[in-house]
């Protein structure tokens, strides 16, 4: 059984991806050398404004297909001590062994991914799981990915008593939540720790995150730079899911 339908997340993908190309156009300076350097690391010789042209049209269509809906009121549960360390549970009444989607979201607690998507993902049979979890600047690097192994495990051991079958998760999230998922996924050594079997990860989609800490053009999108400078620490490299596989 598939977990995860790609013709409802990549438009999303897509959306999610283009509206922060926008937003940081708007707001930093440093974007017209983003966008001068960007076309040579995707091999073209056009500008990103025309490379972005069909995005638009993606993004236009997109909208009209995705579920704008009301969102069923989520069980909130706590998988640790902390106050943010809570996750919440979207289901349909009388669901039984419903295949579970594990969502991270994007920084500074931005839900807005899974607003959109629950709706949708209710509908196609799956139990959704988002979690929250510490963040930049209150947080970094090791704290995000704990937190992660923290609620997967907790997923895996308790969601049979809500409905979701453990043996069947995909796991995903979105921009910094998408690289929370990489390393959630890849990190060998954290599945060990926290007893994760990762066998029950059927699939996994990241969308639009960040996988290698070190590419110099990180360097180019303020948005990615501050974000590295803020979680890598011990390394970069410790930091980077492609390290890990």
């Amino acid at each position: 059984m598939k977990i995860l339908t790609l013709k409802f997340l990549l438009p999303l993908a897509v959306i999610l991806f283009f509206a922060g190309a926008i937003s940081q156009a708007i707001e930093n300076p440093e974007f017209e050398e983003y966008e001068r350097t960007y076309p040579k690391y995707v091999k073209s010789n056009k500008p990103l404004s025309v490379l972005n042209q069909k995005d638009v049209q993606a993004i236009r269509k997109a909208e009209n297909d995705l579920p704008f809906k009301i969102l069923p009121f989520p069980l909130t549960m706590p998988y640790g001590n902390f106050e943010i360390q809570k996750l919440d549970i979207f289901r349909k009444s009388n669901d039984i062994k419903n295949p579970v989607i594990f969502f991270i979201h994007a920084g500074a607690e931005d839900k807005t991914t899974v607003d959109v998507a629950v709706p949708e993902w209710l509908n196609l049979g799956y139990l959704v799981v988002s979690i929250n979890h510490r963040a930049v600047p209150k947080s970094t690097f090791p704290e995000m990915v704990e937190d992660c192994n923290l609620a997967l495990k907790w997923v895996m051991n308790h969601i049979q008593n809500y409905g979701g079958d453990p043996t069947r998760i995909a796991v995903t999230g979105h921009s910094c939540g998408a690289h929370l998922a990489a390393l959630l996924v890849t990190d060998t050594q954290s599945h060990k720790k926290y007893g994760i079997d990762i066998s029950n990860i059927k699939c996994w989609f990241p969308m639009s995150g960040f996988y290698d800490m070190g590419l110099p053009e990180n360097l180019l999108s303020p948005t990615i730079k501050s974000y590295i400078q803020a979680i890598c620490v011990p390394s970069k490299e410790a930091a980077s899911p492609v390290a890990l596989v």
